[in-house]
């Protein structure tokens, strides 16, 4: 959530302003005497701005659901794998008696 409001803040403006900026080129070609040109131009601008809205307003929401959920997963597969976390036996350091190998512990 954090970094989706980092984020924002410091991409938002020159998203908006790159997707404006491509939705009026794409808007100039709907003055074109060509039907086939000005429907071109009318269709992707129209496309560009509709990309602008659903990346502010549904990409948002989505993103916050997903961030929900995965937090709740999170916290189920820690609850789920608990009872089978590995316990050090008595007397081993670093899972070996040695203690110059690496054991299954680190």
């Amino acid at each position: 959530m954090r970094a989706l409001n980092i984020t924002a803040s410091r991409i938002g403006s020159a998203l908006i302003a790159s997707g404006m900026m491509a939705a009026l080129g794409f808007a100039a070609l709907i003055t074109s005497p060509f039907s086939i040109n000005s429907n071109f131009g009318l269709v992707n601008a129209m496309a560009i701005l509709f990309a602008l809205l659903t990346t502010f307003t549904i990409f948002v929401v989505l993103m916050i659901n997903l961030e929900r959920r995965r937090s709740t997963w999170d916290m189920i597969r820690l609850r789920l794998l608990k009872p089978f976390k590995l316990a050090r036996p008595e007397g081993e350091k670093n899972g070996c008696q040695s203690g110059s190998q690496k054991g299954p512990w680190n």
